[in-house]
């Protein structure tokens, strides 16, 4: 059962037309980083640029623009990784463009950096989203075949979009800029980063 199955209840509508109330699903982590307001602004701003952008532009711009960091390549770059990997139902593109923001202030330049700045936040990230949503996988969190007309019309009209995909592309920026703005130290209080030290 896709998590987009599990939050629309159709016995319980919410007060908007056609929409549905969705059960809180959010880790307390997720939760807690909210707490700072720069974090849940980048957050907001995801949501907001999903208007026109998709899943994965959205969120590497907001943590690029709370990072002050401008590159013609930003959204395009993240284009192929949204809809779970441009609609083939694979990672979820909020998911991608989360790492790639990360990968934009702790990734390496040459070959001889290490990768670990970059690896623990990636798992940290992917980790906490498993934890909140119970997948990080486009198809399973939505329950839509994106590369279908059907799926994209649950996506458009079933409330999927705003039951699901804004919710975790928020949760995705809030959880990327923490990342990117704590050093490592501050993150294993939090969070277990031993999955991304492995070699």
């Amino acid at each position: 059962m896709a998590v987009a199955d599990e939050l629309f209840s159709p016995q319980i509508p919410s007060t908007g037309p056609g929409k549905f109330r969705i059960r809180a699903h959010m880790s307390s982590l997720i939760k807690s980083i909210r707490n700072d307001s720069a974090i849940a602004a980048c957050g907001d701003a995801a949501r907001e640029h999903f208007s026109s952008l998709y899943c994965a532009e959205s969120v590497l711009r907001a943590v690029a623009e709370a990072e002050g960091v401008t590159s013609e390549l930003i959204p395009r770059i993240a284009t192929g990784f949204c809809a779970g990997l441009s609609r083939m139902g694979g990672l979820c593109g909020a998911v991608a463009g989360g790492i790639m923001a990360i990968s934009m202030v702790h990734g390496r330049d040459v070959g001889e950096e290490p990768v670990q700045e970059a690896y623990v936040r990636v798992a940290a990230l992917q980790n906490a989203v498993q934890d909140a949503w119970g997948s990080t996988n486009c198809h399973a969190l939505t329950g839509c075949d994106l590369n279908t007309e059907e799926g994209q019309d649950r996506f458009r009209n079933g409330g999927v979009k705003e039951g699901v995909c804004l919710a975790i592309a928020s949760d995705c920026a809030s959880l990327a800029l923490w990342l990117v703005r704590n050093d490592l130290a501050t993150l294993g209080k939090s969070v277990d980063l031993r999955a991304g030290l492995r070699r």
